[in-house]
C-alpha cells in the first residue's frame, strides 16, 4: 500500500515480477490471492484506542458530519476514573453508530497463554452480557502495537481481525488481516499532512486506518489530540467524500470469506 512508482505507471498489470535479497538459507515467500472478487473504493476508518472518556465527545463531534468509528476499549478499566461507562459505552453504540471492539492494557507479548485466554474470556463475558454484543465478528488492537510470532496463533484462534499502530496506509484487502496497518494520529500531525493520506487511499482504493487515543486531556502526551483539530479532521473525511467505515463494516464488505 505505500509503494512508490519509479516508472510510468500503468492502468494494467499482465503479471508482476518480485526480487528480492536474503542472507538466511530458510526462507519463506508467500503470495496471496490479488484476484478483484469485489468493486472496491478508497476507505477510512477512525478508531480511538483504550476507551478513554473523551471517546463520547470524539463520538458527538463525528456524528455532526456523518462519521462513523470503532473504539477499542479496556473492559476491565470501563467505569474507572478517566474512562467511559457501560451507559457512555452503550451510548457510542446506539445513539452514534459506532463499533466498540476489543483492547487491553497489558501488551499480550508479556502475557503466557493462559493469561491471555483468561483475560479474552473475560472480555468477551463483558461485550456479551454488559454490552449486549452477541454472536458479532471480533477485532483486536494489540496493546501498544506489541505482538510476536507465537502470539498471532492466539490472536487468530480469539479474534477475525487484529490492527498494529503503525505503518500507513492499508491494502484492501490487507495482506495479513492478523496485522492490520494504521496511521498513529499525534498532537503534532496536521491537516494537511491528513489530507493527503485521505487522498492518497482513496485514489488508490486503499483503506487508511487513523488511529486517536483521547482529546483534550490535561496530560502532556504526543497521543492528546484537540477537539477543534478533530473536529476539522472529520469535516476533512466529508468534503473529501471518501468512503467511512467501522472496522467491522470493513470487514464484513471486503475481509469475510
Amino acid at each position: 500500500g505505500n509503494l512508490k512508482s519509479r516508472s510510468k505507471v500503468t492502468q494494467k498489470a499482465n503479471f508482476i515480477q518480485v526480487y528480492f535479497k536474503t542472507k538466511t538459507k530458510n526462507t519463506t515467500f508467500e503470495i496471496y490471492d490479488i484476484s478483484k472478487k469485489k468493486k472496491k473504493t478508497g476507505v477510512v476508518s477512525v478508531t480511538f484506542d483504550d476507551g478513554y472518556i473523551t471517546n463520547l465527545k470524539a463520538a458527538k463531534i463525528s456524528k455532526k458530519y456523518g462519521v462513523k468509528g470503532t473504539a477499542y476499549i479496556m473492559p476491565r478499566q470501563i467505569g474507572q476514573d478517566g474512562y467511559i461507562d457501560i451507559d457512555g459505552a452503550i451510548s457510542m453504540m446506539q445513539q452514534y453508530d459506532w463499533d466498540l471492539q476489543y483492547h487491553h492494557a497489558i501488551p499480550i507479548t508479556e502475557m503466557s497463554k493462559s493469561k491471555f485466554d483468561e483475560e479474552m474470556r473475560y472480555a468477551k463475558e463483558f461485550f456479551h452480557e454488559k454490552l449486549g454484543l452477541k454472536n458479532l465478528s471480533t477485532h483486536f488492537a494489540y496493546p501498544l502495537g506489541k505482538w510476536k510470532k507465537n502470539s498471532l496463533s492466539w490472536v487468530t484462534q480469539s479474534f477475525d481481525t487484529a490492527r498494529v499502530a503503525s505503518g500507513g496506509i492499508e491494502t484492501l484487502p490487507p495482506v495479513d488481516q492478523k496485522r492490520i496497518r494504521t496511521f498513529n494520529v499525534l498532537n503534532t500531525t496536521t491537516i494537511d499532512e491528513l489530507k493527503v493520506l485521505i487522498d492518497k487511499a482513496k485514489k488508490s482504493k486503499q483503506w487508511l486506518v487513523l488511529m486517536f487515543h483521547y482529546l483534550d486531556n490535561e496530560k502532556d502526551s504526543a497521543l492528546n489530540y484537540e477537539s477543534e483539530n478533530y473536529e476539522a479532521v472529520m469535516k476533512l473525511i466529508k468534503d473529501s467524500k471518501i468512503k467511512n467505515m467501522t472496522i467491522n463494516e470493513v470487514y464484513n464488505t471486503y475481509l469475510k470469506e
